[in-house]
């Protein structure tokens, strides 16, 4: 899998940065029987990712056991979340939706937590939250900016040979 975060305005010209990272420093933990996660991005139980995004964003890999049940616990922030599902099936509160593989779900949490049971043959499930950054999203290609005018002078700047403008960071985990 993976995942793509657009910073705020102001932040959205600040040297770039690539972090690959490789399945051994990705941290995982049985947080409840039967249920394992992985923190890709953001927090769970004590688990902390080792990569940690300019914005506060949640990107966790759950692997459930069948029958298995969790209630994670997100910053008040991360009002909001999706819940993909690539194998299995589960139910998803507060509205007790059952999501399979190949579907996704929008939810609204309820407090803080998002609670959580497996299917008969378990789940897995990627959880994606955030907080909204309330401004207009306008992408095209590969380039996601705030309005049309900063998509038509990105593509001005690529054409030009302008467009990097920072020397971006790789890391490798």
């Amino acid at each position: 899998f993976q995942c793509w975060e657009t910073p705020p305005k102001a932040q959205k010209m600040a040297p770039p940065a690539y972090s690959d990272i490789s399945a051994a420093t990705i941290p995982t933990k049985e947080v409840a029987p039967g249920v394992t996660v992985k923190v890709i991005a953001g927090e769970c139980a004590d688990l902390k990712a080792v990569v940690q995004p300019i914005v506060n964003i949640q990107y966790i890999d759950f692997m459930c056991a069948p029958g298995a049940e969790f209630s994670h616990r997100m910053a008040d922030e991360l009002s909001t979340c999706v819940v993909h599902v690539y194998e299995g099936e589960g139910t998803f509160s507060p509205l007790k939706r059952s999501v399979r593989a190949g579907q996704a779900a929008l939810m609204s949490k309820e407090g803080n937590n998002l609670d959580f049971k497996a299917g008969p043959e378990g789940v897995s499930f990627l959880c994606l939250a955030g907080q909204p950054i309330g401004e207009k999203i306008v992408w095209h290609g590969p380039f996601v900016m705030n309005t049309q005018e900063e998509i038509m002078a990105c593509f001005k700047d690529y054409q030009n040979g302008t467009f990097i403008k920072h020397k971006g960071v790789y890391r490798r985990l």
